[in-house]
């Protein structure tokens, strides 16, 4: 495919790349009805025909052209350290998984580089994004901090408390996420950090909890900021709990262990998906001696003990694993 001016795709020649992977993306977003009519076996053959026509596309050095000026311009956020050649191939991954190149509200996704390499992050329109095509309006996301408070057991850092709601309509009906005074949002921070930049992470993360809720996906890796990388400011966040429809609850709040499990119940898929088999067995052993302590002072024993069996884990399972002797103890208090 001959390129344009300044090696870009000419009008012509990106109306027809455009339309060729809208096609596509429109038959991904079809695989479902496919899986559920013919089998999951067919419908994973038809999966990997849309993604090696998307692909088809996304290898033309012409669009390989245009994600590049796509990510010099801005349209694609991308840490200082990515190389060219990991921008091309996350934003394929990116493209595959339904989000734009370039949009209006700014960069849909950022390609960051870490531990295990680049890979891409969801941003908030590319939430909003996804909320859209399936119909979701008047889209909306706030959130408030309410206090910076130390993280226990962990000298020198800090977890800012905040609360925060994010709605749309939908076929006539108003979704809601919320994270109330009594289920707080806990977003580790510097003790120099003010509200302003927590908060913006807090509505990126409740548009994805509505999102989810939406969709009945799971939350995956690119839409979580990770633990430790390259990134564009170096300071990590924690995986986002499950957002509560507090409507649903009593008046007098969840309980401890209630808490509890849900703390758990995020940790899990975290555990089988990206720990080796040894640390998932030394977060379960830390998990089933919470459960068997009787007393505060039982719990409190044994925190020197599980801080040293959490050495060498993230920021967010050693938070989550904080939360989780808080409750713990507020249950056994």
């Amino acid at each position: 495919m001959p390129k344009g001016n300044n090696n870009l795709i000419t009008a012509e020649q990106a109306k027809a790349a455009g339309a060729a992977l809208g096609e596509c993306c429109n038959q991904l977003a079809t695989i479902q009805e496919v899986e559920q009519a013919q089998g999951a076996v067919v419908g994973s053959m038809y999966r990997l025909q849309a993604m090696a026509e998307i692909a088809k596309v996304l290898n033309t050095p012409a669009v390989e052209a245009m994600i590049m000026f796509a990510a010099d311009a801005g349209a694609i956020e991308v840490a200082g350290n990515v190389r060219g050649d990991q921008v091309l191939s996350v934003s394929k991954q990116a493209v595959t998984r339904g989000y734009l190149l370039a949009d209006a509200a700014g960069p849909q996704f950022a390609i960051i580089s870490g531990k295990g390499g680049a890979a891409f992050l969801v941003k908030e329109a590319g939430h909003r994004h996804k909320l859209r095509q399936a119909g979701a309006t008047q889209i909306k996301a706030t959130a408030a901090a309410l206090r910076m408070e130390p993280r226990a057991n962990a000298v020198g850092k800090f977890d800012m408390v905040l609360t925060g709601v994010a709605s749309c309509v939908l076929k006539g009906e108003t979704i809601t996420v919320e994270r109330s005074v009594q289920m707080p949002m806990r977003l580790p921070c510097y003790e120099s950090d003010g509200p302003d930049g927590v908060e913006a992470k807090a509505r990126r993360r409740l548009i994805r909890d509505l999102w989810l809720t939406i969709s009945g996906e799971e939350a995956t890796g690119e839409m979580m900021e990770p633990d430790h990388s390259d990134s564009f400011d170096h300071r990590p966040v924690t995986v986002l709990e499950q957002a509560v429809d507090e409507s649903r609850r009593p008046s007098a709040g969840p309980s401890p262990m209630a808490l509890f499990e849900t703390v758990l119940n995020d940790l899990r898929p975290i555990a089988a998906k990206k720990m080796s088999k040894e640390e998932a067995q030394r977060v379960g052993a830390i998990v089933d001696g919470l459960k068997d302590a009787k007393t505060v002072a039982e719990v409190e024993q044994h925190c020197p003990e599980i801080d040293t069996m959490l050495e060498g884990f993230s920021d967010t399972v050693r938070a989550m694993v904080d939360d989780l002797i808080r409750y713990r103890k507020e249950a056994l208090a």
